[in-house]
């Protein structure tokens, strides 16, 4: 089993929800388990950090995640 199967195939078992961001193109992509877990289906919102700041995360909680994301990705 390759790298990539081994990891979709654990992820899918655990039922976890994941946010991948690609560099090239850039990218920013949510699974569909993390759709489910959100309650949103992909129709029905974008996925992206603008997104989960302005729409999901409480607003006082949207300054310290964006400071510890963008540390994290820098």
């Amino acid at each position: 089993m390759l790298k990539n199967e081994l990891f979709d195939k654990v992820i899918e078992d655990l039922q976890a929800g994941y946010w991948k961001i690609l560099n090239n193109p850039k990218k920013e992509i949510w699974s569909d388990t993390f759709y489910d877990q959100i309650g949103y289906q992909k129709e029905e919102i974008k996925s992206g950090l603008d997104t989960f700041l302005n729409t999901l995360l409480h607003p006082e909680d949207v300054e310290l995640f964006r400071d510890n994301f963008l540390n994290y990705r820098n």
